[in-house]
This record gives structure tokens, sequence and C-alpha cells, in this order.
């Protein structure tokens, strides 16, 4: 009987080494065609986050209601369909408490952005913002520190430009970032010299570079191209995005780019935005076509994410804390050309679940994180908080639980704050603009809120 059951348990260790810690593809829908990019928020304001797509085809931007907050989701919710749109972002651009959706289309050379309209997930016609030849990449932040969530936008035409929110979703006309030799190929809002505004971090296919662009005065006003990285060890980068990587404090930066097996990242040496040199994530990747950041294993540090063209993988790269990445663990390979993927508690159990879409199957999915299992839910239903959204102060309502920690997190899976006694209130003034998570434990179990910050 021992030797059974020893045999059994070595079978469970093999299946756990082997497919990692988390379950198998689960398909949301495969509907939009030739999907590229995927988001996740609470569409519809019901406390579940939903899953938004942009496809190149048909069907091009929709959403997916997460029907009971454990995963399962509705059937396709058009939102617009225009011709090769690129990329998509979320926030609430107009002010009203829900989550509006901001877009490109390439052919039709446009950045516009559609208003929830309800903040149950109808959605306006495209109301458009600029008219910018081979408009790619967008990203929504406050970049003049006034409350309201400014965009920018990078372009095939070698562009970079943000316009001011002036209120009610009424935007500026374009001012002037940067202009480039080649493609403007990614755009992130990333606080990168730790002066409490928001700078630009931004990556340029062809001629290979890695660019941040410092916000000199917290009002939008931006110096110079600062270059972290022009050729090593790839070509053609795609995707750049900031993560704390080492746990000091400051945003380093995670890179992939096409044309390679690499996934890299430079440290941001000083906080101030002097970075090192390229440091090796993987070797291990086909044509690695975007990174995401998160922390995967629940050990407050920040794991890597990436997707993978020619391979068809989605996989993660454990940290140890301070950038030592362990070897590559595969979500899946059975994947025909993903091109993007996120992670998000989307069962609300704890850990950060993974989403993907694949643009030659028209698929999109998502993978549960097993690191929480048989989690009591329940155990801190009394907590609440208020108000939410936040401006100034987040009042934290105990109702008598008996709390062990507290923590909240950027959606990338930054932790900004952590406390281990009663806490009743957070200042959240000091923080952008955007999506937090806050993550409440008792000695029986672990419960995770969202808070929207304007």
């Amino acid at each position: 009987m021992i030797k059974y059951l020893f045999a059994f348990l070595l079978v469970i260790v093999i299946v756990i080494n082997s497919f990692g810690q988390f379950g198998p593809l689960q398909i949301i829908s495969t509907e939009a065609d030739l999907p590229v990019g995927i988001e996740c928020g609470d569409v519809d304001g019901d406390g579940f986050l939903d899953i938004l797509s942009v496809a190149r085809s048909t069907n091009n931007i929709a959403w997916y209601k997460n029907l009971d907050g454990q995963g399962s989701f509705s059937d396709i919710n058009l939102i617009a369909e225009s011709e090769e749109n690129k990329n998509i972002a979320i926030g609430d651009l107009d002010n009203d408490g829900d989550l509006d959706v901001l877009a490109t289309a390439s052919f039709l050379d446009i950045v516009f952005w559609l208003e929830n309209l309800d903040g149950a997930g109808s959605f306006s016609t495209p109301k458009i913002i600029d008219n910018v030849d081979g408009a790619f990449d967008v990203a929504v932040g406050d970049f003049d520190n006034d409350g309201l969530l400014d965009i920018v936008h990078v372009s095939i035409s070698a562009r970079m430009i943000w316009h001011k929110n002036l209120g009610n979703g009424v935007f500026s006309d374009g001012i002037m970032i940067a202009e480039f030799e080649t493609n403007g190929s990614s755009v992130n809002c990333v606080d990168i010299d730790g002066d409490g505004d928001l700078d630009i971090l931004n990556s340029n296919s062809g001629n290979v570079t890695v660019n941040w662009y410092e916000n000199t005065d917290g009002l939008g006003t931006f110096g110079p191209a600062n270059t972290i990285d022009t050729a090593s060890p790839a070509f053609s980068t795609v995707s750049a995005i900031g993560a704390d990587i080492d746990g000091d404090g400051d945003m380093d930066v995670v890179t992939a780019a096409t044309g390679n097996t690499f996934i890299s990242w430079h440290e941001n040496l000083d906080g101030l935005g002097t970075f090192g040199s390229v440091q090796l994530i993987s070797n291990q990747v086909e044509t690695a076509i975007t990174v995401f950041a998160a922390d995967l294993d629940n050990d407050d540090d920040i794991d890597v994410l990436s997707a993978s063209v020619m391979d068809g993988k989605i996989a993660w790269y454990e940290n140890d804390g301070v950038g030592n990445f362990a070897s590559q663990q595969i979500i899946t390979d059975e994947l025909n050309s993903p091109r993007d993927v996120i992670a998000a508690d989307i069962d609300a159990d704890g850990d950060m679940d993974v989403f993907s879409v694949s643009q030659n199957d028209d698929t999109i999915a998502w993978y549960e994180n097993l690191t929480i299992l048989g989690i009591n839910r329940n155990d801190l239903s009394r907590v609440t908080i208020h108000p939410n959204p936040v401006k100034d102060t987040l009042h934290i309502n105990l109702n008598n639980a008996q709390i062990t920690g507290l923590k909240i997190y950027t959606l990338l899976g930054q932790k900004i704050y952590s406390a281990s006694e009663k806490i009743n209130k957070v200042v959240m003034s000091q923080y952008p603009s955007g999506i937090y998570f806050i993550e409440i434990t008792s000695n029986k179990a672990k419960t995770i809120k969202r808070i929207f910050k304007f």
C-alpha cells in the first residue's frame, strides 16, 4: 500500500513540475478575427474583472463579461468595428467612475476612444482624438497631475504624441514628445525617476531602441530621449515595460524583441533612470512579441510572462527577488501565433491568473493560477472599503474582522503599500490615477478588492 501511495505522490509531483502552477487552457472566445491584444478590467461595475480584446479584422474591439466572478465568461459583446485595430488601453477617460476604452486603427490612421455610457458596458460610437499615419500603441496616465487621465500614442509614422484631458473626455490637440527614425512599437506610462510623476517608456522597432522621457515638471513637459538599450541582444524591440524586478523600490525595464530568442531586463541603478547593461531573463523564446510582469507565485517579488509567436508559447519565469530568473516554465505551447499576454486575479482567490490572445487561431484564453487552492473567500466578506473610486483617503471598515495584513498592488503587481496591524484608512492621494488591488488577509483567508484611484 505504501509503495502505491508513493507512486501516486510521485505522479502528482511530476504533473505539478511538468505543468507548473497553472491549469490548462480555458477558451474565453474564438469569435474575434485575428486578435492581437487583451486587457482586463471591471467593465460593467459588478465587482468582477472582465476581459477586453482587440482584433485586426472583424469583431475588432469587444468585451466578455465575467459571469460569476470565477472565470465563466459571456459570449462576445461587440464595442466597435473598424479597420486594422492594433492596440487598446482602458481607463476612466471622462471621470465618471467607470472604465472607457482607448484604441488605435492603423489603416484608418486614427486614435479614438469609446465611452462607457451607462457603467454597465454599453459603449458609444468612436470619438476621434487624433488623425495620425499608422497609429499603433496607446497608453493612459495623468501626466499633468490634475486628476484626469491623459493619453499618449506612438505610430508607425515615427512620432510620439500626448493629449491633455480637458475634462469630460475632451482632449487637447496633440503635443509632440518625440519623433523617431523608425516605427514606434510600444509606449507605457511609468515613474522611472521616482519623483512622483509619470514619465514615458517607449520602444521602437527597426533601429532597436528603448528610451525613456522624463516628465520634467510634473505638468507634461518631456525632456529628450534617455536611451536604455540600443541593440543588445536583439533587434526589432516590440515591447518594453516597467517593473521593480530587483525589489529595490524603483522601476527597472523588461524588454522583448522579435527576430531572436531573448527576453531581458535592465536595472535602474540609482532610481533616477540610469540603467545598467542588459541582463538575460531567457533565451528559450522564439520571436518574442510581448512581456508582462506580475507576482505569479505569491512570494512578493515580480516574475515575468512572455508570449512568443513562432513557438506558440505562453511562458513564465520565476524571479528570486533580486533579478535572477529560473528557467522557462511553459504555460502552453499549443497556440497559433500568440500576440499578447497579461495577468490578473480573475477568480478572486488571491493569485494572478494568466490571459492570452493568439492571432492565427482566433483564440482568447485564460489559465487558472493554482497557487492558492481551497481558500475561504467569504471569511473576510464583512470588510468594506469606501469611497471607491477614491481620490484622497481610502477608508477601511473591518466590521470586527480579525485581519493580519493589508497590501496594495498596482496592475503590474508592484506592491506600493503594506501594513501588518489593523488599519482603518490609507492615504491614496500620493499615488497616480489608475486601478489598484487591495489584498486583505486573516489567519484563515485572503480577499482581493479592486480600487479605482482618480
